[in-house]
Parts: structure tokens; C-alpha cells; sequence
């Protein structure tokens, strides 16, 4: 994904000034295209977790409300992502035991 790299935050900020409905409708687009250039295994994944951040959005009141309800839905992505690290390395320990005994 390369979006980042070419992102236009002044072009961005006038259109959600000059035309909110343009913005959001441009916005969708991108987050769509974006999606859809990731590996096909991860895209429905992605799709969810717009789709939640879409939730959280709307249900939030104010962009400050929406941003702590998004950083609280990638808090908890973390979260999972550092228990599965967590996992994968006393795996990774227990093989490399195992491996010790068999030598």
C-alpha cells in the first residue's frame, strides 16, 4: 500500500471544507481501493475492521470522541496481536527445548 506516501492532506482538508459529501465519498473510495490492493487472505479482515471503525465513527458525536473509539478498537487489535506473539514465542521456546533433547 503506497496511498500514505502520496497523500495530500491540504487537497484533503479543502475538500472536506468545500464539500463533505465529496470528501466522504472520495474518502470511501480509497479505503476501498486500498483494501482491495492488500493480499486476498487479509481483505475480509480489513473489511470488518472498517467496518467497525465506520460504527465508531457515527456512533461517536465528534471527531474526538470518534478518534478515542478508534484508538480503542486498534488498542484491542494490539492487544490480540501481542497475545499471539506472546504465543508463538513460548512455542517457539518449547520446540527449541525439545530440539535440545533429541541432540
Amino acid at each position: 500500500m503506497q496511498a500514505h506516501r502520496d497523500f495530500d492532506f491540504e487537497y484533503w482538508s479543502a475538500l472536506a471544507a468545500r464539500d463533505p459529501a465529496e470528501f466522504f465519498s472520495q474518502r470511501q473510495a480509497l479505503i476501498g481501493q486500498e483494501i482491495a490492493a492488500a493480499p486476498p487472505e487479509l481483505q475480509a479482515s480489513l473489511r470488518r475492521l472498517q467496518s467497525q471503525v465506520d460504527v465508531a465513527r457515527a456512533e461517536a458525536g465528534s471527531p474526538v470522541r470518534a478518534l478515542g473509539s478508534v484508538m480503542g478498537l486498534l488498542g484491542e487489535r494490539i492487544d490480540l496481536l501481542a497475545g499471539r506473539v506472546e504465543h508463538l514465542c513460548s512455542a517457539s521456546l518449547d520446540v527449541c527445548r525439545l530440539a535440545s533433547r533429541v541432540r
